[in-house]
């Protein structure tokens, strides 16, 4: 009997401990028949102080506009004058921005959000820090900026993130089925849906459309190899498919590889696999030894380097071999008209200009054969010449022609005067 009774007050005690040490309080509510400007702050009677309360804090309630049920929990400590292992939870998908602050001593709970036609209720669950019981009364909710220090954002906790959501349009969402369909979102039994799942060899795919239709998946990722097909099943390189428009202010299409060489190709379902005839591709090639001279080149077949350009922008046509021309082509070239800068060859005739007698002239070229200053034919066929600089020499040779027949014309006229003259003295 005396150990029933000591057995039954023992009992009795631990109630009573429990009872006095965990203890859930309901310190404010709230409800606001208009819009908030600033938010929502609840300030609390809770103090700003080291390892004094570990509270857990819900919030319940209906937010009118989103018509979604509030259901709120917000955990922190208080270490070292900061907030730390704060978080917030949200068991339905609103999800507000959740601050923390100390202003006056007294932690703040703000929320971020403008919502009108708000209201929740606010419980509180404390035990085992000796938390008093007068912390959780004159608790009050302001339409107010927030203010203070010791500012936190608090973090959702990462298992909140997956929110499932009551479909519209007589829609639903499936995780898993019989018919290999991993996820779904489906519209009624009309078939229009978005589907997900893995193939029978390990393939995942991706498709929009319906299910009751023998249409190919539009997007497929191929288990081995790392293939991506857009309406195909079986991709045969790492991007296999039809992309029909990109509409951006600005697309870019980033094409990132380990290789030097990578290769964009277009092609045809009747282009013969082996002579590729017909075939374009878009190489593009990168020198790890000097990355300037990576080159971009356009070849088709069965004629290849058509469009070569490297990074210093040069470019050659029919030919890989740019070397220092800004445009080297091996071919014929046609055009309408060119015009090429120059700076002429006036020089030729300023005072100080030493024109070569010709019997000099006729040495260097017995000896060279070819003009001075002009280069031999063989230096022409090796390395080329500019179009200007041999415009400028070829009418540098003109003009010193024209100094010659001058000067010779004068030695004519001097000449024929001295027959005249002997003539007449003959005549005599």
């Amino acid at each position: 009997m005396f150990k029933c009774i000591k057995m039954s007050i023992l009992f009795f005690a631990v109630i009573i401990t429990t009872q006095i040490k965990a203890q859930v309080y309901n310190p404010v509510s709230y409800a606001l028949n208009a819009v908030p400007l600033n938010g929502v702050k609840i300030v609390t009677n809770l103090p700003y102080t080291n390892s004094s309360q570990m509270p857990t804090i819900i919030l319940e309630g209906y937010n009118y506009v989103e018509a979604k049920p509030i259901l709120l929990t917000l955990v922190y400590y208080i270490f070292e004058g900061q907030f730390i292992q704060a978080s917030v939870s949200s068991a339905s998908s609103y999800r507000p921005p959740i601050k923390l602050a100390n202003e006056n001593g007294k932690v703040v709970i703000f929320i971020d959000d403008k919502k009108y036609f708000n209201r929740f209720t606010i419980r509180v669950f404390v035990q085992g820090m000796g938390e008093a019981s007068s912390w959780f009364t004159g608790w009050t909710v302001k339409d107010e900026a927030l203010g203070g220090t010791n500012v936190l954002s608090v973090p959702y906790d990462v298992a909140s993130k997956l929110q499932v959501c009551t479909p519209t349009n007589s829609s639903s969402m499936t995780l898993g089925s019989s018919s290999g369909v991993a996820f779904s979102i489906e519209k009624g039994s009309e078939g229009y849906g978005l589907y997900s799942g893995i193939s029978g060899n390990g393939d995942t795919w991706l498709q929009a459309g319906r299910t009751n239709s023998a249409v190919a998946y539009n997007m497929l990722l191929q288990a081995s190899g790392g293939n991506v097909g857009i309406g195909t099943t079986s991709p045969q390189l790492w991007f296999d498919g039809t992309v029909t428009e990109i509409n951006a202010k600005r697309p870019v299409l980033k094409l990132n590889s380990n290789n030097e060489l990578s290769t964009i190709q277009f092609t045809q379902k009747d282009v013969n696999s082996s002579s590729h005839a017909g075939e374009f591709h878009l190489n593009y090639h990168f020198n790890k030894t000097d990355n300037t001279l990576s080159t971009i080149s356009f070849d088709s077949y069965p004629q290849q380097n058509v469009l070569t350009m490297n990074s210093n922008g040069n470019v050659g046509i029919g030919t890989t071999a740019l070397g220092k021309y800004k445009l080297n082509v091996w071919g014929t070239v046609r055009a309408h008209e060119i015009v090429v800068n120059s700076d002429g060859a006036d020089f030729v005739f300023q005072p100080d200009y030493k024109l070569r007698p010709l019997a000099e002239v006729d040495s260097f070229i017995q000896q060279n054969k070819h003009l001075p200053e002009i280069k031999s034919a063989s230096e022409m066929q090796a390395d080329g010449m500019s179009v200007s600089e041999l415009n400028t020499k070829l009418l540098q040779k003109v003009e010193e022609l024209t100094l010659y027949i001058i000067e010779q014309n004068k030695k004519n006229e001097v000449l024929s005067k001295r027959v005249d003259e002997l003539e007449k003295i003959v005549k005599k």
